[in-house]
This record gives structure tokens, C-alpha cells and sequence, in this order.
């Protein structure tokens, strides 16, 4: 980023004023020198603006002689007084720091968002910046945008810690701090959320209590989340639709649409009855539409076990195609649906497995299926998985319905 001065209208030198001619070249070289020292010296931007003003200061002195030449001068102070602007910080080309910040390259971006502020060297921090950006960059601007992620940091954190501080359980807070990680996504997800799900899972939010966060697979039990950290970070259908979907194993303990008599047997009120009847028509149906188009496809050709092992595999793949097709693992939930619609017989992409006798898990507990078909629609609801959402909606209408009235009843309360 170089200056160059247009003397422009410059009348014939007279011998008297060369050497004045050569100080204004002197101090023209001076805004060059100073203009090469913003690259590495942007922290002593007082120390030069110093040194500018002290020549602007020593041009003026000399205005009288070089009268004939105040057009000249003009110009030249306003390259003083951009070249300060520059240093100061208030010009960055007017380039609004948002879009700036949009307008960096993806690695740049992702090292400043994981930039440990607390401990950085700036130096350090803005030449591992120009490294990543060639050097391709305004100096002043990305000195801005650096103060500019620097704040978005702090105003992050601070919502994080008053996020966790929301939480009444103290063990919970504990955990959430711990992993800091965890709760930065699953706070995410929740701010990018809304409607009703949002609404439901506000009602409870702040008595949720974490139990664990080491766990070998996620859960909900009597009243307290069991978290899988390891396993939920590297599940592809994100942590954020894990814990939603053992918060809405949550709602449904703290509503009572699930509980226990005193001889230990489980209960379905009787709104949660309904939709549970709902889920188990509407999955069921869809299935048995899939499998009786196999059935009249395959029924000329074989018979008896024959045709409806051809059954089971063609419907098999009919679904593997249907929920995976080119984005794997994004009906994950709509698949613990069939498992257990079907008991086990058509697991897809996710289910849940019987235990060492063989015994299914849904055949364990008779609330089991519409428990987790509001944890699965809850979770796709809660997470704006529209995709999910949406396929629900369409292949189960009736039980969707169900889970709709759920939540509103649940709010008006």
C-alpha cells in the first residue's frame, strides 16, 4: 500500500526553493517508511502518529515561503491526514465489520472464533492471521475485525455463563460448565429455535438435572438425563438431537404422561393413550402398505415363507432407500419409529436392541413406543429438522396430530 503524490500545476522552481523542494521529498519518503511500518507495527500507531504530526507541523512552518505551491501542500497534507486516519483506525475503507468478517476465508474465521483470548499475544495473533490470508488483507480493517471477534467472544461467553447459572440443579451446572463444548451446541440449538417445542421444553429447562456426562449411550431415567459426552459428540445426527431427544423423554416424565402404580407397573394417561394408538396405526400402516406392495409384486412368482422372506428383504431396502437414500442418518428417528412399529423386524439406520435373552426392548414396556416417537418428534421439532419434521408429518399424520395437541395442552397448563 504505497502513497504517491500528484503534484499537479507546479509552476518552473526558482534555485531558491529546490531545497525546499527536496524537504517535501524527504517528508514524502517519510509517509512511504511510515506506510511500510503499518504492516508489522500496528500496536505503536500513537508512536507514528506522533512523528506525522511533527511533520505536518514542520510543512506548516514553511507555508509563507512555499506560498507558491499551496496546492501542492494541500494535497499533501491530505495524504498526512488519511495516512493518521488509517493509523487510528477510522477508515478500514467504511466496510461494514460484519460482512468484513463474512468476507474472510473459512480458515480464517474458524481461527479467530477458536482463538484462546485470554492468553493471546496480539503480535503473534495478527501475523498467524496474515499467514492464513497471504497477507491479502487491509491492515487496519482486519486489526478491527480482530477486536471485532475478540467482542464476540466475551458477549458468547457471557451468555454461556448465564445459560448454565439458569439451571436450578447444582450438579447440572457443574456439568454443563465441564463440558463446555457440549453446551455451546446444544445453546446454540436452542436460540436458533421456536414455537411451541420451544415453549414446552422452557417449561421444564431450568429443573432439568444431568446425572452423568460419562455415560455408554444416552438416557432418561426416574427424573435425571444420562449423557453419552463421548459418544453424542460424534453421533451424526449431533449432540444437540441427542440431549433434545432425552429432554422429551424428560417432558414426558414431568407431565405424567408416563408413570408408575404402586405395584410398579407402568401407565399411560390418557391423552398420551391416544397418541400412543395414533403411533402405532400410522407406523404400522405405512409399513404394511410397503410390504403389501412387495407382496403383489413377488406373490406370482413365490409362496408361503418363501415370499414373505422376498417380502421382508424387498421391503427392507424399500426403506433403507426411503431413509437414507443420499443423506444417511437424516431419519434416524422416523427408523426407532419402524424398529419399534415393526418390534424389531425392520431396523434401518437406528433402534433400539433387544436385550442378551433376545427379548426386543419394546416388547419390555407397553409405553415404550410412544415414548420414544415424542422424544423422536420432539427432538426433529425442537432442532428445526424440517426434513424429519416433515416426513413425520406426512407418513403419520394422525400420531403428528396427536403430538401437536400434546404440546399445546402441556403449555396451556
Amino acid at each position: 500500500m504505497g502513497f504517491k503524490v500528484k503534484l499537479k500545476n507546479m509552476r518552473q522552481l526558482s534555485e531558491n526553493i529546490r531545497d525546499i523542494q527536496k524537504q517535501l521529498d524527504n517528508y514524502q519518503e517519510e509517509l512511504i517508511a511510515i506506510n511500510n511500518a503499518l504492516r508489522w507495527q500496528i500496536k505503536c500507531r500513537d508512536q507514528i502518529s506522533n512523528r506525522i504530526s511533527q511533520a505536518a507541523r514542520r510543512v506548516e512552518e514553511q507555508t509563507n515561503t512555499l506560498s507558491i505551491m499551496s496546492s501542492s501542500l494541500e494535497e499533501i497534507i491530505a495524504l498526512y491526514d488519511a495516512t493518521e486516519k488509517r493509523i487510528t483506525g477510522e477508515a478500514a475503507e467504511g466496510k461494514n465489520l460484519e460482512e468484513a468478517a463474512e468476507g474472510l476465508s473459512e480458515e480464517a474465521k474458524s481461527f479467530l472464533e477458536n482463538v484462546d483470548w485470554t492468553n493471546v499475544d496480539p503480535q503473534e495473533l495478527l501475523k498467524n492471521l496474515l499467514l492464513i490470508l497471504g497477507g491479502r488483507f487491509d491492515l487496519v480493517l482486519l486489526n478491527q475485525l480482530i477486536q471485532y471477534f475478540y467482542k464476540k467472544a466475551i458477549q458468547k461467553n457471557a451468555e454461556i455463563v448465564n445459560w448454565i447459572s439458569s439451571f436450578e440443579d447444582e450438579t447440572t451446572r457443574e456439568y454443563l460448565e465441564e463440558y463446555r463444548k457440549y453446551t455451546e451446541t446444544i445453546k446454540n440449538t436452542y436460540d436458533n429455535s421456536s414455537g411451541t417445542a420451544r415453549d414446552l421444553y422452557d417449561k421444564y429447562k431450568d429443573k432439568i438435572k444431568i446425572a452423568s456426562m460419562d455415560e455408554k449411550g444416552s438416557y432418561h431415567s426416574n427424573g435425571k438425563l444420562y449423557i453419552d459426552y463421548e459418544g453424542n459428540i460424534k453421533d451424526p445426527r449431533g449432540a444437540d438431537s441427542v440431549y433434545y431427544h432425552e429432554s422429551g423423554h424428560w417432558i414426558v416424565n414431568e407431565e405424567k404422561w408416563v408413570h408408575y402404580d404402586q405395584n410398579g407397573n407402568p401407565q399411560m394417561s390418557p391423552e398420551f393413550e391416544k397418541f400412543d394408538q395414533a403411533v402405532k396405526t400410522d407406523v404400522s400402516n405405512y409399513i404394511n402398505q410397503i410390504e403389501a406392495e412387495q407382496r403383489a409384486k413377488y406373490s406370482e412368482k413365490y409362496s408361503g415363507q418363501q415370499l414373505e422372506q422376498i417380502v421382508k428383504q424387498e421391503t427392507t431396502k424399500y426403506l433403507e432407500n426411503e431413509l437414507g437414500g443420499s443423506n444417511y442418518h437424516s431419519l434416524d428417528g422416523v427408523s426407532d419409529m419402524i424398529d419399534a412399529a415393526s418390534n424389531g423386524k425392520y431396523r434401518i439406520t437406528y433402534g433400539h436392541s433387544p436385550d442378551d435373552n433376545g427379548i426386543q426392548y419394546w416388547e419390555k414396556n407397553s409405553t415404550r413406543q410412544a415414548n420414544e416417537a415424542f422424544a423422536e418428534m420432539f427432538s426433529a421439532d425442537f432442532c428445526n429438522d424440517t426434513t424429519e419434521s416433515d416426513f413425520m408429518r406426512e407418513h403419520f399424520p394422525n400420531a403428528y396430530k396427536e403430538y401437536e395437541s400434546l404440546k399445546e395442552s402441556a403449555i396451556a397448563e
